[in-house]
């Protein structure tokens, strides 16, 4: 209703029109001016600090490795792994994210663990200036039994 009186009263609408009804107004004019100012990027990703995560999960001896790999490999620097905390070159750090339950998955030697912020860390962000400028998004894959994929979906910062 009140988009319709948009043209009649004018764009000053939202703030002549009292209570719900005018914060009502300038809330759709707002949208309406991000999802255009979204429309016009080039990234449908602009403005959040997400990085993007591509899960490759199933049970185990299906092939999953190969194709994280064979993905990696084929992507020209588009598609990464993740980066994994060391127990020996980190033995603090590593240490505290493993009693604070922080280590999402052991490698099989339990020498690397995976935690929130090697994955969220382990992609390059693009920024308009600086040493990334210019750079495309990396996406982060990951090798994950089901077990992994349950826990990834708790973490906050990522975009699976």
């Amino acid at each position: 209703f009140t988009s319709q009186l948009v043209p009649i009263i004018s764009e000053t609408a939202g703030a002549t029109l009292p209570g719900s009804a005018g914060v009502a107004m300038q809330m759709a004019r707002d949208a309406k001016k991000s999802k255009e100012a979204k429309e016009s990027s080039n990234n449908i990703f602009d403005g959040d600090d997400l990085t993007t995560v591509l899960v490759v999960s199933g049970p185990s001896f299906t092939g999953k490795s190969d194709l994280v790999k064979r993905l990696i490999d084929e992507s020209e620097g588009k598609l990464i792994a993740p980066k994994y905390l060391d127990k020996v070159a980190d033995p603090i750090i590593f240490e505290q994210m493993e009693g604070r339950n922080g280590i999402l998955k052991f490698d099989t030697t339990g020498r690397y663990g995976l935690t929130k912020d090697s994955l969220v860390n382990a992609a390059r962000k693009p920024s308009e200036s600086g040493e990334n400028a210019g750079v495309i998004e990396q996406v982060v894959v990951v090798d994950a039994d089901v077990d992994l994929a349950k826990k990834l979906t708790n973490v906050g910062g990522l975009r699976l």
